[in-house]
This record gives structure tokens, sequence and C-alpha cells, in this order.
């Protein structure tokens, strides 16, 4: 079964795939499974080729390959999950299910398009006011007639895939059916994980997804697919066949409720106001809150599994000094491949930094470095480089990078919740790395979110290496933007003083359909 592509542009009128595209093809293929991360595996992954699946979902045969607005990009055509499987060699035996499923979508896609035209016949010829309207109309996927055990027979595994659209001008609730899953995927689980068929569960959305569900039903894996792009299907059967070997980690933190995050309340639509966003969390932004909140997540910054097991050992700490504007730190870490399939693994080195007059997080991402393909029993040195400056906190009174006086602890790890200590960089006397100053000051009041107390990161008998606060020079930022340095800027002010604040207004936001007067 061929899966619809939603929209109906590809960019090109030619009937022929060039060579650029099947070199791209195979990129996207390969950038697609390196970018899913394994978040649960109980032993059911890899999948071999000669099991019998049965497919359900509405990322079965629709999956969401990107974002809205300007996360959706026009491809030739799309490889969904159910074509990656059958092309892999997979024996699908849920073809009854998948049948009505697409007899569903189409029916809920027509009424989509009406909705749409009702929108553009209401503006009376209006399209750019119709445009703008239809920007905020996203299409949800329906979620399918309820499983029976007919569409289980002969299966040994069930995989099921929930999809969510979201982007630019699309942003998701905290509701049923979207960033909870909905009633009838709730029915979907639970029929599904009293089945005989072990269950794997894939998230097809591009940010976390309320995953409490693992709590009430049986669920032997779980895969975060995210928005994988046009060959996403052939990568995601590369993935669960262990053709690929799943390496990637989380970017961002998923809570365990939705109201852990600490915006919850006001964030978007949540408020009533999406005209006005205000960013109380200061520089307790994902990672950094939970950690220095003390808020344990659902799954960590930084985390993901692989099919095969490894060891970190932290090997030495090298601080380069070639010159006192850009000293780097050098962390080498000894990676071991202590499983049974080849595999890589990604190295993260974190910064506790001291907690004197300025406040900071319990602990910061300095740098992160991937290990090459690693043999069962092999043992790499991956090296994680990154500049001092990353180490700095920002001094809003004075408008520097300081390094204040005190000890940096760093610690190595394969996610943010799985860190031990390597090294401490002590530093004498504060020293401002970078200088800059307020060009845009704040136009108004806004309190910042602060804990009442950090807690001490613990060191432990570590090696301890002296920075020299001499060799640390500041960087002053220029900010002299003359003719010298942009001999357009005159040019430029000259046209804009010709324009109209409504022409320039459009000149901006790139959406004006009609002549100015000015062209």
């Amino acid at each position: 079964m061929k899966a619809k592509k939603q929209y109906g542009f590809t960019g090109t009128k030619s009937g022929e795939e060039t060579a650029r595209e099947k070199r791209n093809r195979k990129l996207a293929r390969q950038a697609a499974a390196d970018g899913m991360v394994l978040l649960k595996n109980n032993g059911v992954l890899p999948i071999q080729t000669d099991c019998r699946i049965a497919l359900f979902g509405t990322g079965a045969t629709h999956m969401v390959k990107g974002g809205t607005g300007s996360g959706d990009v026009n491809e030739r055509s799309c490889v969904s999950p159910y074509e990656g499987l059958k092309a892999a060699g997979y024996t699908l035996t849920s073809e009854a299910w998948i049948a009505d499923y697409q007899k569903e979508y189409d029916d809920s896609f027509q009424a989509y398009l009406k909705h749409l035209q009702g929108i553009i016949d209401a503006q009376g010829g209006n399209i750019q006011e119709a445009v703008m309207q239809i920007l905020e109309q996203v299409f949800h996927y329906p979620k399918g007639r309820p499983i029976v055990a007919e569409d289980l027979r002969d299966a040994d595994i069930a995989v099921y895939i929930v999809s969510r659209i979201a982007g630019e001008g699309a942003d998701r609730f905290d509701q049923p059916g979207e960033y909870q899953l909905s009633a009838e995927e709730e029915a979907h689980l639970k029929m599904l994980s009293e089945s005989p068929c072990k269950l794997v569960v894939v998230l097809n959305a591009g940010s976390p997804l309320d995953t409490s569900f693992l709590d009430r039903y049986q669920v032997d894996a779980l895969i975060q697919m995210s928005q994988p792009g046009m060959e996403g299907g052939n990568a995601f059967a590369d993935v669960l066949s262990g053709k690929v070997n799943p390496s990637a980690k989380l970017t961002d933190t998923w809570a365990k409720q939705y109201t852990d995050y600490p915006n919850a309340s006001c964030f978007s639509h949540n408020n009533g106001n999406v005209d006005r966003e205000e960013y109380v969390e200061g520089i307790y932004v994902g990672y950094r809150y939970f950690d220095t909140f003390g808020v344990a997540p659902a799954f960590p910054f930084g985390y993901g599994l692989s099919y095969t097991t490894f060891a970190l050992e932290g090997r030495k700490v090298i601080v380069e000094d070639q010159d006192g504007e850009n000293i780097r730190i050098r962390v080498c870490v000894n990676v071991t491949n202590t499983g049974k399939v080849p595999g890589r693994e990604v190295v993260q080195v974190y910064g506790a930094c001291p907690q004197g007059n300025l406040k900071k997080e319990y602990k910061r991402l300095c740098g992160f470095a991937k290990s090459p393909m690693l043999a069962p029993g092999e043992t790499q040195t991956v090296e994680v480089n990154f500049p001092l400056y990353q180490l700095t906190s920002f001094d809003e009174s004075r408008s520097a990078y300081v390094l204040e006086a005190g000890e940096y602890a760093l610690a190595i790890g394969n996610s943010s919740a799985e860190v031990v200590p390597m090294t401490v960089l002590e530093l004498e006397k504060s020293v401002d790395l970078v200088q800059t100053k307020h060009i845009c000051p704040l136009q108004q009041e806004l309190k910042e979110i602060e804990p009442a107390e950090v807690a001490a990161f613990p060191v432990g008998e570590v090696k301890h290496i002296v920075l020299n606060p001499e060799k640390l020079q500041t960087r002053v930022v220029s900010y002299d933007y003359t003719e010298k340095i942009d001999p357009r800027k005159a040019e430029a002010e000259a046209l804009a003083d010709q324009m109209t604040p409504e022409q320039l207004m459009h000149f901006c936001c790139g959406e004006y359909g009609g002549t100015t007067g000015a062209d």
C-alpha cells in the first residue's frame, strides 16, 4: 500500500530522479537512522526479518516527516514505516487494519480540504488573509478503528506508531491526542499489551510526549523516531532490524508529567495569551532546571540506549594555553564496547561551576563527541574538546562573561543523569573572559525563577588542575557598525526612508502579495 503525499508539490517537473537526489536520499536515510533514540528495550530489539509484525498506529502509513511552516520540505516521495518494513523483508499481518485506516485517513483529509476551501470562500478573495488563517489549520491524523484479535493473528511482534504534527504556528496542547495519548490510542495500547505479542511503541514526533503509558501497559521497547524525513520508513527498518545500531541521544529532557516543566502554566496557549511570551526560566532551561530544582525526569537529557553496552574511563584532561584568549580544554576518555555487537557511544562532558556571586545551574553540558564504530571488546580513546569560555557565567550588571573564583568540576558520562567526576579546575581569583555592552536593554521588569539553593556537586578524590588567572585575557567585543564596515548601510537606509510603515512590515515578514509602489 503506497502512502499518499499530504501535499502535492515536489519542487520539480521532471519525472527522473537525478544523481544528486539519489545521493541525498542515501544521506537522508543515514541521518534519520542515526537520529533515532532507543529509550527502552527489554531484549525484544533488534527484530529478525523473518519475524511476523502486526503494524498499527497513525504513523504506520502516514508518518510525520517534518514540522509545519518552515519545518516542512517538499520531496519527490516519502517512505512510510509500512513501506520500509515491507522493503526490508518483514511480513506484515495487519493488512486489514492498514487498509481500513487508509480509508479513514482519505475521508478525513478530504473533509480537511473542504474546511480550508471554506476559509478561502469566507475571505471573499482576500488571499493573503486566507493563507494566514490556513497556516494555522493543522491536519490531525485520525486514530484508526479498534484493534481486534484477528488483526494480531499469526503475528510475533506488534509495532505501534504514535504520530504528532507540530511546528511553526502549531504548538501542541496538554490534551488527549496532542501531548497526551488519545482515548483511541489508550485503548489500542491496552489491547496490544494484553495480547501474546511483544509490543514495540514508536514515537513519531519532533518533541516530547507523555510517556506515562509505560506505567499502565506492558511495553517491551520504546523508540523516539522523531521527524525522520523522506527516508524515514527505510531508516526505521534499518534500526528495527539491527542493520543500524541506535546511537542517538535525547536533545531535551522528557518530564514525567507536563506540569513538571517550569513554564507549563504560561507557555503559548496555556495562559490565554499567544501574543506575549515571558521566558522567566532564565538560565534554568531543560536539564538545567530539572537538575538544579531536583525534579526527576522520565528520560534525562543526553539519554539513549544501544543494542550493545559501553564502559567509559577518564584518561586525562589537558588545558591548552597556546594564547591567553582562546584557552581550550581537552578531555580524553577511553570507551570500551562491553557488549556483543558493534556500536557507537556518545561521550558527554559536564561542568559544575562554583556558586559565587552569580547564580549558576547544578551542571552544564560543555561538550560531547561520538566514538567510531567499536567491535565487541574494542577500546578507543575519544576526545571532547571545548573552550574554557563554556564555563563562564554572564554578569548582567557589568555585561561580561565571567569565570568566578573557585572550583570547576568536570564530569563524564553518557547522559546528564549518568556522570562521574573526573577533574577539578581551580581558579584563585575571578576573571572576565569576554566584555560586551548592553545594546538591547530590558524594557520592563522581568522576574526570573531562582532556586533557594543549589546542591553541591559531589567531587570525590580526583585530580586538581590550577588555572593561572594571569594567562586569562579579556576579549572585548566591538560594536562599531560604521560605513567602513558596511558600505551598503547608507543605501539600505535611503531605500527604507522611501517606504511606508506598512511596506516595511511586509518587507520584514516576507508575506506581501501586492505591489508597494517602491519596487
